[in-house]
């Protein structure tokens, strides 16, 4: 059985989509690099997005970014401090992920949008490669995850049919529920840990 974990709001501890931060990864962001951190959230409405989609390179957007607002921050400085600092995991979550990689008939995979460094950081760096086959990505698939085409190209890649093989998936994003749910997608909203650790199937394979 194929199981994918977004990963901001289910596997990390750090913003949830529906009930907004949880632990917040920037409270030392001004201190450390100088930058306001309710100034960096403008980020995120403007040319994050396309970033994350694929369309721009975060570095050079950054780099861009920092010099207009007079940041003596270097973007390679503040992509690591990002990297590094927006790891709260979720520990229940994590150790069910643990347990279920060392299950047979079980393949885990990564669905969440993200920019290639932050893929290369938590697949690499954070080891998301010890526990899953995979991380899909919307940076590398061109496409933020409320576009029914980001799951397509996850079926036509793992040549599966969601209708026949209902794959199961946790997302924190009501959106991107209903794209995969209507798609055939057996998703879980996760308001909280328990939606995750406490579903049936996930509880049954921790026990088989």
């Amino acid at each position: 059985m194929k199981i994918f974990f977004d990963v901001d709001g289910v596997i990390m501890d750090n913003i949830h989509m529906v009930k907004g931060w949880i632990k917040r990864w920037d409270t030392d962001l001004e201190k450390d690099l100088g930058i306001h951190p309710d100034k960096f959230q403008e980020i995120f409405k403007t040319w994050f997005p396309v970033v994350q989609a694929g369309k721009l390179n975060l570095e050079e957007e950054m780099e861009r970014w920092l010099k207009f607002n007079d940041y003596d921050a270097k973007a390679w400085q503040v992509i690591d401090y990002w990297n590094e600092k927006d790891t709260n995991v979720n520990h229940a979550v994590y150790a069910a992920v643990q347990d279920l990689s060392k299950k047979d008939g079980i393949e885990l995979y990564v669905a969440t949008n993200q920019s290639y460094e932050r893929a290369r950081y938590l697949w690499d760096v954070f080891a998301f490669k010890n526990y899953f086959k995979d991380i899909y990505y919307s940076a590398r698939l061109g496409c933020l995850k409320h576009d029914p085409e980001y799951f397509s190209q996850i079926e036509t890649e793992l040549d599966f049919d969601p209708f026949f093989d209902s794959p199961l998936y946790f997302d924190d994003d009501p959106r991107n529920i209903e794209v995969a749910s209507k798609r055939g997608w057996n998703a879980v909203l996760v308001n909280g840990p328990e939606d995750v650790c406490n579903h049936p199937l996930i509880e049954a394979f921790l026990k088989s």
